[in-house]
């Protein structure tokens, strides 16, 4: 059984998963984005705190919130975008701030 399926995760619907609690997020939600991309999926993955920078082992593309709009619908290919507001000199990928998400309601 993959990871997804444990989760009751349908491939047909669009999904809003989070990770809450004190270890094993940041690589569970990437173990999950790998699966489904897998399966064809365009993933989008996020923090409201901050996340280590992933490398291109992690992901195929990292998007900072100056230049988001639209990245997603001009991707048609199954792929893993990881989207932040900036990265600090201890790469670290902080979240992306509350007038963002408003936005895209």
């Amino acid at each position: 059984m993959t990871f997804y399926e444990s989760l009751d995760i349908t491939l047909i619907e669009n999904e809003l998963i989070c990770f809450v609690g004190a270890g094993g997020k940041t690589t569970s939600l990437f173990i999950l984005a790998k699966e489904l991309k897998a399966c064809k999926i365009r993933v989008l993955v996020t923090t409201t705190t901050a996340i280590y920078s992933p490398d291109e082992n992690h992901c195929d593309q990292v998007i900072l919130r100056a230049e988001s709009s639209d990245v997603m619908k001009k991707r048609s290919d199954p792929c893993i975008c990881v989207l932040g507001r900036e990265v600090t000199a201890e790469n670290k990928l902080l979240g992306v701030d509350r007038e963002l998400s408003i936005q895209r309601r």
